[in-house]
């Protein structure tokens, strides 16, 4: 309903906000500017709330300071349509913020792609992406990339604890994401 998408828009920035912070445990969560606010109020949704916050996700990945601005809302929108803007161009620049965050030390594959994807706020296509970009990157077979991306340590194999992380690693991309070798 349409009174309810301000109240939904603020609930989904503080999930995503949380799944996302950049370790800055001082941030505040983003606000959303009211123009913003009356622009997603007029916006014709084809589908489910999944479009709200999928439109904002994008808008807070990509926003300058602690306001999201009518502009970022604009621009996540049209980025819902990919003949309006390069949407796969997006898509490599989330993974690839969260494989610098990954990189840095800023969370393990656990918090930053796992719990995203069970709460639905990352999608079963971005999981594949990323792998698929984290394999090109690093150009590291399943234990390699399980490894660069934080998923367990690097004496796994002689580990009990990291070798269950590995394997609900390697569980997690066959059979819920169901990546296949040629992904």
């Amino acid at each position: 309903r349409q009174e309810d998408i301000s109240d939904l828009a603020t609930h989904f920035l503080g999930i995503l906000f949380q799944a996302y912070k950049k370790g800055h445990t001082d941030e505040a969560c983003p606000r959303i500017d009211t123009k913003a606010i009356e622009y997603l109020n007029k916006h014709n949704y084809r589908g489910n709330v999944r479009e709200l916050k999928n439109i904002l996700m994008r808008a807070m990945m990509f926003r300058q300071g602690s306001l999201i601005s009518f502009e970022d809302i604009i621009e996540a929108c049209q980025s819902e349509h990919p003949e309006n803007t390069d949407h796969s161009k997006k898509i490599v620049n989330h993974v690839d913020l969260i494989l610098k965050q990954l990189e840095v030390g800023e969370g393990d594959f656990w918090s930053q792609v796992h719990k995203p994807f069970k709460k639905n706020i990352i999608t079963r296509g971005t999981v594949v992406d990323l792998i698929q970009i984290a394999r090109n990157r690093y150009q590291a077979n399943l234990p390699g990339l399980a490894v660069k991306l934080r998923a367990c340590n690097l004496n796994y194999q002689t580990n009990s604890e990291e070798l269950k992380k590995f394997t609900s690693f390697k569980n997690f991309l066959y059979k819920t994401v169901k990546i296949s070798e040629h992904n």
